[in-house]
């Protein structure tokens, strides 16, 4: 099912790029997969609390979770460089590109029922309570089980690929060979130190080393975004700490 998956995403992306009218554009996708079972599904009800779903919560005879990352073009990623607010170009993206893994996931579970395999979609990338400032299962650490990348000290996930994009997570009771996890941090800061541009980044210094997040400062600005732009729809976005970076649109060498 693995390359049937690969080939059926990758065609999606750059049909919908040719084809579609939406004004965003994206990079070839790429691709990680978890064993179901790895302990570090655990982990995350104490990394983020006892909310979060294990893979056997979503899907009975869970085998594999499937991890892809759809990264938007760099001429989006470096419109959202400039100013405090994000530029539109980064919220149609962000609309756009939650459209795009709406008709992959429906597309893929119709794939996999024809070979005889269910699939499960695992959490709309519109069901984080802003209320309660949770969400029962993150995408970006599935995907970092999965071996898809490792994360910034701007709390993103940095894949092959960068950080200007967005993940989708998804279960199957299928098995497909797990991706070894990267052995060297993507992120300079944490490699070496030789970075931490994303921290100057924040408009509103909701970030700081070694490990300190205001989430409160952080939502309110992606409120004031939410506002700004109302009439494309509600996009409370920001990501200015994950474009005009090393790790924007790559994984630094």
């Amino acid at each position: 099912m693995q390359e049937k998956l690969e080939a059926f995403i990758t065609e999606f992306v750059r049909c919908y790029n040719e084809k579609s009218e939406a004004r965003s554009n994206w990079e070839e996708p790429i691709f990680a997969y978890a064993d179901a079972m790895d302990p570090l599904f655990n982990g995350l009800k104490t990394v983020i609390g006892e909310y979060h779903k294990l893979p056997e919560d979503i899907m009975k005879d869970a085998k594999t979770v499937i991890s892809y990352f759809i990264p938007l073009s760099k001429a989006i990623a470096d419109s959202n460089v400039p100013g405090y607010f994000s530029s539109e170009a980064w919220v149609y993206g962000y609309f756009e590109t939650i459209d795009l893994i709406n008709g992959i996931n429906n597309g893929l579970k119709k794939l996999f029922e024809l070979d005889g395999w269910m699939l499960s979609v695992t959490a709309d990338h519109r069901s984080w309570d802003p209320l309660t400032m949770k969400c029962d299962w993150s995408h970006r650490h599935a995907a970092f089980i999965a071996g898809l990348g490792t994360f910034g000290i701007n709390r993103g996930l940095i894949t092959a690929k960068g950080v200007s994009g967005r993940i989708a997570t998804l279960v199957t009771d299928a098995f497909i060979k797990p991706t070894p996890r990267p052995t060297e941090e993507f992120c300079l800061y944490k490699r070496n130190g030789s970075c931490g541009l994303c921290l100057a980044k924040c408009p509103v210094s909701a970030l700081d080393v070694p490990d300190f997040y205001d989430n409160k400062k952080c939502m309110a600005l992606t409120y004031e975004n939410a506002d700004k732009f109302k009439a494309i729809g509600f996009a409370d976005v920001c990501a200015k700490c994950m474009t005009g970076v090393p790790c924007a649109t790559k994984k630094p060498d």
